[in-house]
């Protein structure tokens, strides 16, 4: 994937979540086009390298409420569910237990959310 364009992947893939983000179609097009001012044909032209795999990746991570999060309007248990809702396989609360479902679409925790709160929380002390 790394050395395709974002739009061969399209036409190869469809919506199907991709990279290491999981990122759909629709996520990559409104993303390319509130961040980066892009328009359909400039993300399609895109090669989807792990840099700009991060760099979607940070948007979610915005989006989530990172900024809320550090400035202390959101606590870690909405930063969390935020990112939950973009990442399914992140556990949406604390007392989440690795292999459980995360939703009602069958998505599982991957990592427990206690241990997704001691990330944040350290991360958060990076700040």
């Amino acid at each position: 994937l790394t050395s395709m364009t974002i739009g061969s992947i399209h036409k190869k893939y469809g919506n199907k979540a991709v990279g290491i983000g999981q990122f759909t179609r629709r996520y990559l097009l409104d993303n390319a086009k509130k961040y980066l001012g892009y328009t359909s044909k400039e993300l399609d032209a895109l090669v989807f390298t792990p840099q700009i795999q991060d760099k979607f990746l940070e948007f979610g991570i915005q989006e989530s409420g990172i900024d809320n999060y550090i400035a202390g309007k959101i606590d870690i248990d909405k930063f969390q569910a935020n990112l939950a809702i973009r990442w399914r396989g992140l556990p949406p609360l604390g007392s989440s237990i690795k292999g459980e479902s995360s939703d009602k679409h069958g998505n599982i925790v991957q990592i427990p959310g206690s241990e997704a709160q001691e990330i944040l929380e350290r991360w958060k002390e990076f700040q």
